[in-house]
């Protein structure tokens, strides 16, 4: 059972990636162990009488519903829940609850701009999808070994079972822009899509095909880049599915607002050949953003801080 690296708790680099490996639960073990710092204080700061109804298991009705559709169309990352609650020695249901409330009630605004461009022939350094995100102080980048599956990087947040985006070892990124809940017959949040998604597929074309037909509930985009350059979405809007391709070579989801079309104008005029000209096309009015980069040519995500340390850190599969 793999824990995580002792720089992992260094506070001079909180982005260390935390490896986790194996079955669900040792995976759930490893990124518990690794966040158990925050996830125990975030569990401190609750009101003494909700504490101690999750360490009783109880839980409201939208968390019970949430918790069934995990267990029958998630059950490996259902398993992982339990991993991280027993890693952080926090109650499982805190987890869960946190899952459907977080992610169906009040879907975090934790990005500023996702842009998927395709690459050209032959392709530029950075071939596929790009991810601009203004992320949670937790962020956590996590090295998924997970048994008879795909290996993949990625970043998600101490208590998520899935990823907010990655890349796997065969060369696909994924990345979901949450939005909310919608009606529908699955609650499980298709956030949780990415890190399946990851294990099991190494082309746009087979995630596409997988994603539109695998129950999830609520509002996302999901946005599938390869190492051939292909990009693609699909909108999830409850039981309905929808396939997105780039217009004019960019797609584009920067919650709403008319900053598609301003960014999309952007990257048609003047189509980024690097980082800096990547994040310039998604400026947005001096906001300062984390940029996390997506490259599943070289097998590989980038993370760029908005102040002090301008440099990419590049974590490899």
């Amino acid at each position: 059972m793999s824990g995580a690296p002792d720089s992992a708790a260094d506070p001079r680099d909180a982005l260390a990636p935390i490896d986790c490996e194996g079955a669900p639960r040792d995976v759930g073990f490893a990124q518990g162990a690794g966040c158990s710092s925050v996830l125990r204080s975030d569990y401190g700061a609750l009101p003494l009488w909700t504490r101690l109804a999750h360490r009783l298991g109880r839980v409201d009705a939208h968390t019970a519903h949430v918790a069934r559709d995990l267990r029958r169309h998630f059950p490996h990352q259902s398993e992982s829940i339990e991993g991280i609650a027993r890693g952080a020695g926090v109650p499982a249901s805190w987890l869960s609850a946190t899952l459907a409330h977080q992610l169906a009630v009040h879907p975090p605004r934790w990005t500023g701009g996702v842009v998927a461009v395709p690459a050209r022939r032959p392709p530029e350094a950075l071939a596929a999808s790009y991810l601009a995100a203004r992320v949670s102080p937790h962020l956590v980048v996590r090295r998924s070994r997970p048994d008879g599956n795909h290996r993949s990087i990625e970043v998600t947040l101490p208590w998520l079972t899935s990823a907010l985006g990655g890349v796997n070892e065969v060369g696909l990124a994924v990345t979901c822009v949450p939005g909310g809940r919608a009606p529908g017959d699955c609650t499980a949040p298709a956030l949780l899509l990415v890190h399946d998604c990851l294990a099991r597929f190494g082309s746009v074309e087979g995630a596409l095909d997988w994603l539109v037909g695998r129950p999830a509930g609520g509002r996302a985009i999901l946005f599938v880049g390869d190492a051939s350059g292909e990009v693609a979405g699909v909108e999830i809007l409850g039981d309905e599915r929808r396939v997105l391709r780039p217009s004019e070579g960019v797609l584009v989801e920067a919650g709403g607002g008319g900053r598609e079309a301003e960014i999309s104008k952007r990257l048609r005029e003047s189509p980024p050949n690097g980082i800096d000209a990547l994040e310039g096309c998604l400026a947005d009015g001096g906001v300062a953003l984390r940029l996390v980069v997506l490259d599943p040519a070289d097998r590989r995500l980038g993370v760029r801080d908005a102040l002090g340390d301008r440099r990419v850190r590049w974590f490899p599969v």
